[in-house]
């Protein structure tokens, strides 16, 4: 008798396995859906499956295979900002913030990946969150709110409901309704049959919700039992076979045992042993038809796990922690109740490593110094090897070479998703830069403090990489000799430190002597020079503490965000010195990081929510928040003012010299030659640091001042930075819940704002989508309308008529540019009036959006024109279309209290017009068709012939192009003289209406 290979048996199955597999497009979910097997009782679950069409087609799958732990790839904006919206949390903005950009500034796709991103790390630091009681009672607010029970009829919504609050993700309605579903989907996994894991081996399907429920109910019972495939197999070893019932009870023993001996080998050779249980999962892979693998024998192992494991009763937690990361529900693997065996102890140790992880604030460091660890372990191992394996002591040096690859790939697989996020190619060389500036800026971090001492007089050459390396030397020297030290990102005390004042216990009376505060920046800087036995002096003090701020504004400003953007334009953030690295840092922070008008709001908004403060305190501290701000973006003039003086740079003093410089009898030039202080000469550099620095500190104190911390002019700019410092939690997350609720809430219509971003080719961010929809609803001029004074009023009203008067010219677009740009300064003038409100700062800052917004249309020939009605200022959006070299299009449309909404279609060609009005009230429209002969004028004095003006109160009907003969180009100037026609048409009835 001849025997054939198993492997062979193996080929036979896969020769025919792509006609078996079963796709998860749209189309075959629906047909999934119409299968005879779904019973009624399951209608939950077929709306679910219904769903999925919409939902899951967001997916990109690999083809002919389902996957559980699928990417969500090629999202369309508005589908990115749909799953924002049920996912985002004001811990995740905070967190996303934190990585240095502002969360509107990111584009949709690359946010959703982010977030993404940052809850998959977040899954490592945690196994459960346990929230405050504040946090409870504000969700079971929200769950009656939305009368969620009411909604959901069944005793689970309250389990799903505590499984996304401890997930962290929002508990809205949606959210219960699809984790509820899919709960009930998981009911299918209890019942899994035979023939349904058969269905899953062969087609290589994960064991997702999805598919076993698509298994169970489709795949499962229809049609898996043709037996062409063992049948071939066994007339190919001449065996019988009955094939009346396919079990493995009806298979002729002879024919088994034939193969018997190489399915042993392939368990074996899976890592498994050949023992009774083994044999029989052999036997069953044969009765089914299925190839007998490794790949088949750990699938069908795994389902035999989950069938017996899942716990259908609690399954929601495992569904929403995979919810968070952003699989949909339906979706969720149920790999984790599996137990395919472990071929190699690197994944256990992965795994108690991810374990020890969550039991302190995970961050990537962590990976990465366990990684080091590891690598020393190795290094030491290799030493000593030979010695212990003559002793007899084996090691297993692949082992530990492995757990560190392993380390490696973790750390890795963080930076290249950084960068994928951020849009950059993950190149191995881009990677690896990203990596090394992450590790030394956290390595700078443990340095002792004393290293800014040894690199004082090279200060203005070191590097991030050379700063690193020789803090590593002095760290050598420092722990052979056993000596303690504070490293440089040492958390600021609230004490001036004991060990300090024990090291130098007549630091107060230096300092004293010098007339300077025992402020901890001093204290720190008489330390270090004294450390490193440098003179002591004021002006060396200064020049410490300047280079001591340097080096924390580089470690607190190369967060990813920002390393990314450097990395994108070409900069090594290693390899230039520091300031330069600093003012890079500074200039990418204006462009991506919180703006300054966000840190107002910030501030404005802890004002409005502070009873406890008068009206006069209110504007006492606003001034004094204004004046920080001005000393920071100002050329320090006020700050040198105070230091000439031999004044203290207290708030009251700094107030005074800026009030000073407005009323125009400051005169200060800084320069070398800038002066000196009584008690000291100092040479015009140390001036420009001092200045430089205080101006730093300025810049700290606005992102994080609470207003009362101003109460006290009396206070030192530097005193003032340390007490913000002390005081400052992370982010205010009830300011970023109420950021992130009126982000969503004021959204009305995302999908149309996307159309008109992508269309006009505009980045797809929160900030733009708010934009847009000022735009859209005609809300980009009159807010600032309605704020300015009548004066003010009368002159944007002649502005606006003035625009319309040379729509017709060459120069219309240089005069939209500057109505837009003049405009835009009354917006920066409004906000700075001390009555201003968190509302009213959010709401300008919006407007001013809207008109960057308007800007960038009108250069696309896509204008927002204003025409003022009364007190209320309308929008009369006019877009040019060029058909083609011959022929142009030019659409208006306006709304007002007087017409409704209309829109007007003006199609030319060839000297002819043809003309296409629609209003959405009858008046309106018979307002409109009473000035037809007027606008008919107009457009022939114009030297165009009207052909044909239709009315309607619908917009659905199309021109037909116009099939005459072609003559002559027609330009936008053409375009807007038509336009200007219609629009002096809807300004004379509003006028003789009005």
């Amino acid at each position: 008798m001849k025997f054939m290979n198993i492997n062979q048996v193996g080929l036979l199955n896969q020769s025919s396995e792509k006609s078996n597999k079963v796709s998860n497009r749209p189309s075959d979910v629906l047909e999934t859906k119409k299968s005879s097997h779904i019973t009624v009782g399951q209608s939950s679950i077929q709306n679910a499956l219904a769903s999925s069409c919409n939902t899951y087609g967001k997916t990109s799958l690999a083809e002919g295979k389902a996957s559980g732990k699928q990417e969500v790839k090629n999202k369309e904006a508005i589908e990115c900002f749909e799953d924002i919206k049920n996912r985002m949390t004001q811990e995740d903005a905070n967190d996303i913030e934190e990585e240095g950009m502002s969360l509107e500034k990111y584009n949709m796709e690359r946010l959703d990946r982010t977030l993404t991103r940052m809850k998959k790390q977040k899954q490592l630091k945690r196994e459960a969150i346990e929230s405050s009681v504040e946090k409870r009672e504000q969700q079971a607010e929200d769950l009656e709110r939305a009368a969620i029970h009411s909604a959901i009829h069944g005793t689970g919504s309250s389990q799903v409901a505590e499984a996304l609050e401890n997930a962290n993700l929002p508990v809205t309605e949606e959210n219960i309704l699809k984790i509820s579903q899919a709960v009930e989907m998981a009911g299918a996994i209890r019942e899994l049959s035979d023939k349904a894991m058969s269905y899953m081996v062969s087609n290589q399907l994960e064991p997702t919700i999805f598919n076993c429920y698509q298994a169970e109910y489709a795949g499962g019972k229809t049609g898996m039992g043709s037996g062409n495939q063992n049948i071939q197999a066994y007339e190919a070893i001449n065996v019988a076979y009955d094939v009346s019932e396919n079990s493995v009870s009806s298979l002729n023993m002879e024919g088994w045992k034939a193969i018997e001996g190489q399915v042993a080998q392939v368990i074996e050779a899976a890592g498994y042993e050949a023992d009774e249980d083994m044999m029989e999962n052999g036997r069953w892979l044969f009765a089914n038809d299925l190839p007998i693998t490794e790949e088949t024998i750990e699938g069908l192992l795994e389902l035999q796990e989950i069938k017996k494991e899942v716990d259908v009763d609690n399954i929601a937690e495992e569904i929403v922690k995979q919810y968070e990361t952003g699989v949909e529900p339906e979706h969720a693997s149920l790999k984790s109740y599996g137990s395919a065996k472990t071929k190699a102890d690197l994944a256990v140790f992965l795994k108690d490593l991810e374990k020890q992880l969550t039991d302190k604030d995970f961050v990537i460091k962590d990976v990465t110094f366990h990684r080091e660890l590891e690598e020393i372990r190795l290094k030491m191992t290799m030493e000593v090897s030979q010695q212990l394996k003559e002793m007899g002591v084996q090691i297993d040096m692949e082992h530990i070479s492995d757990i560190i690859e392993g380390l490696k790939e973790i750390e890795n697989s963080y930076y290249q998703g950084l960068l994928t996020d951020a849009g950059i190619d993950a190149t191995p060389e881009q990677t690896e830069l990203l990596k090394q500036t992450t590790e030394k800026v956290n390595a700078l971090a443990a340095m002792p403090d004393i290293l800014l001492g040894k690199t004082f007089a090279t200060r203005r050459e070191e590097t991030l990489d050379s700063l690193v390396e020789s803090g590593n030397q002095l760290k050598n020297q420092l722990e052979k000799a056993g000596e303690a030290y504070d490293t440089m990102g040492t958390e600021v005390r609230k004490d001036l430190g004991d060990s300090i004042k024990k090291a130098f216990q007549n630091i107060s009376d230096i300092l004293e002597d010098m007339g300077l505060e025992p402020t901890e920046a001093n204290v720190k800087a008489v330390k270090i020079l004294g450390y490193n036995n440098i003179a002591i002096t004021e002006q060396s003090i200064h020049e410490m503490k300047f280079y001591d701020k340097q080096v924390r504004a580089l470690m607190d400003g190369l967060k990813p965000a920002v390393t990314m953007e450097m990395i994108q334009s070409g900069v090594n953030p290693l390899e230039k010195p520091i300031e330069e690295i600093n003012k890079i840092i500074e200039d990418i922070q204006k462009s991506i990081g919180v703006s300054e008008d966000d840190k107002y709001s910030e501030f404005l908004w802890k004002l409005d929510k502070s009873d406890s403060i008068t009206p006069e305190e209110r504007k006492a501290y606003i001034g004094m928040y204004r004046m920080l701000n001005q000393i920071e973006k100002s050329d320090g003039a006020a700050i040198g003012s105070v230091i000439k003086a031999g004044k203290e740079l207290t708030l009251d003093n700094l107030m005074t010299a800026v009030k000073t410089k407005k009323a125009g009898n400051l005169d200060i030039t800084l320069d070398e030659s800038f002066g000196t202080l009584e008690a000291l000469e100092q040479k015009g550099e140390t001036i420009e640091e001092q200045i430089r620095y205080y101006r730093s500190l300025s810049g700290d104190i606005l992102d994080k001042v609470n207003p009362e911390q101003l109460k006290d002019g009396s206070i030192s700019l530097e005193k003032l930075s340390e007490t913000v410092n002390k005081d400052a939690n992370s982010k205010n997350l009830s300011y970023q819940k109420e950021k992130l609720d009126k982000l969503f809430s004021e959204m009305e219509n995302p999908e149309a704002c996307v159309e008109l971003l992508e269309n006009s080719h505009q980045e797809v961010t929160f900030e733009m989508i708010r934009a847009a929809e000022q735009v859209l609803n005609n809300e980009n001029w009159n807010p600032v309308f309605k704020k300015i004074s009548d004066v003010e009023k009368e002159e944007f009203a002649k502005d606006a008529e003035e625009l319309v008067n040379v729509m017709d010219s060459d120069s219309f677009d240089k005069a939209f540019e500057r109505f837009t740009q003049k405009v835009q300064e009354q917006v920066q003038k409004e906000k700075q009036k001390d009555t201003n409100t968190y509302v009213d700062v959010s709401l300008l800052k919006l407007v001013g959006s809207s008109l960057q917004l308007t800007g960038s249309l009108a250069k696309q020939e896509r204008y927002n024109i204003p025409m003022v009605i009364g007190e209320q200022v309308s929008n009369v959006n006019v877009t040019i279309q060029h058909k083609d070299v011959t022929g142009g299009k030019v659409q208006v449309s306006y709304g007002s209290s007087t017409l409704g909404k209309v829109q007007a279609k003006w199609t030319v060609r060839d000297g002819e017009i043809k003309g296409f009005i629609t209003a959405d009230s009858q008046p309106g429209l018979e307002l409109m068709r009473s000035e037809k002969d007027a606008m008919t004028k107009g457009f022939e004095a114009l030297g165009f012939q009207v052909r044909q003006v239709d009315y309607s109160m619908s917009s659905n009907q199309k021109f037909a192009d116009l099939q005459d003969e072609v003559k002559e180009k027609v330009s936008t100037k053409q375009l807007l003289q038509i336009a200007k026609v219609f629009i002096g048409t809807l300004s004379m009835v509003e006028r003789r209406e009005g």
